[in-house]
C-alpha cells in the first residue's frame, strides 16, 4: 500500500511539474525576451549544474526541502510572474507577508547556488531561473522526474507585502474561489487541479483546515480520514503553542 501511495504520489508530482512549465510561461511578464532551453549554453554553460548541485546536497540532507524549493517558486511566480520578487529582503517586502512569513524555505539553497554562479559567471544567470531550475531538479531529486526549463527570466526590483495576500489562494478558498484565483492567472481548472498536486509532498499545519474538523467535520471529508486528522490535530485551545505538522499522506 505504502509503495502505491507513493507511486501515486510522484505520477501527480510529475504532473503538477510539466503544468508548472506552462504556468511559468503564462506568468512571467516580467521578461521582455522569449523564454527558451538553453538559454545559458553560451553566456555560462554550467548554470544548470551548479543549481543542481546545490539543490542535490540540501535535499540528501533534508528532503522537506524538496516541498519548500517547489512552493518557494510557486509563490515568487503566482504574485508578479517569475522576477524572484519573493526572494528581495525589506520589512515591505513578499518574504513579511502572512503567506510567506515564517513559513517559506530554501532561500539559503538559492543564495548557495547565486553565490557560485557569480564567481563563475558574474552577473548572467538571473536568481527568477535559478529559482525555476532548483523547482525542477527538487522533484528530480524526490521521484526521478526531469523536464526541460525554459530560461532568460529578469529579476524584478519591486517587492511588496500586500501582493501575496491580493494574489496567493488562501487555505479557505472553496472549489470556485480557487477556479476563479487561478482563472485571473490565465489558468485553466485541470492546471489548477494539477498543481494542487503540490500538496502530495511536505507537511501541512493543522491551522490549515481546523475549521473543517471542529466543532462539527465539514460533511465533504471522508468520516475516515477526518478522524485521522482529528487524532493528530486536536481541537484549538486558547494560549496554545505551534501547531502540529501534518505528512498529507
Amino acid at each position: 500500500m505504502a509503495a502505491a501511495r507513493n507511486s501515486h504520489a510522484l505520477i501527480i508530482i510529475g504532473l503538477l511539474l510539466s503544468c508548472f512549465i506552462l504556468f511559468v510561461s503564462a506568468a512571467d511578464d516580467n521578461s521582455t525576451a522569449a523564454l527558451t532551453v538553453g538559454f545559458y549554453k553560451n553566456s555560462c554553460p554550467f548554470a544548470e549544474i551548479i543549481v543542481r548541485k546545490y539543490v542535490n546536497k540540501f535535499v540528501t540532507f533534508n528532503p522537506g526541502f524538496a516541498a519548500g524549493l517547489i512552493r518557494l517558486h510557486f509563490h515568487d511566480c503566482f504574485v508578479r510572474g517569475c522576477d524572484a520578487s519573493v526572494l528581495l529582503d525589506g520589512k515591505n517586502s513578499e518574504k513579511q507577508s502572512i503567506p510567506n512569513k515564517g513559513s517559506l524555505r530554501g532561500f539559503e539553497i538559492i543564495d548557495a547556488a547565486k553565490a557560485e554562479l557569480e564567481v563563475k559567471c558574474p552577473g548572467i544567470v538571473s536568481c527568477a531561473d535559478i529559482l525555476a531550475f532548483s523547482a525542477r531538479d527538487s522533484a528530480w531529486k524526490a521521484g526521478n522526474i526531469f523536464y526541460e526549463v525554459p530560461a532568460g527570466r529578469r529579476d524584478g526590483n519591486v517587492s511588496n507585502t500586500l501582493d501575496p495576500l491580493l494574489n496567493l489562494p488562501p487555505p479557505f478558498f472553496n472549489a470556485t474561489q480557487l477556479r476563479d484565483n487561478f482563472a485571473r492567472k490565465g489558468l485553466t481548472l485541470d492546471e489548477m487541479v494539477t498543481l494542487s498536486g503540490a500538496h502530495s509532498i511536505g507537511i501541512a499545519h493543522c491551522t490549515s483546515f481546523l475549521g473543517r474538523l471542529y466543532p462539527t467535520v465539514d460533511p465533504t471529508l471522508d468520516p475516515k480520514y477526518a478522524a485521522k486528522l482529528k487524532k493528530i490535530c486536536p481541537a484549538p485551545v486558547a494560549n496554545a503553542t505551534g501547531p502540529p505538522k501534518v505528512n498529507p499522506t
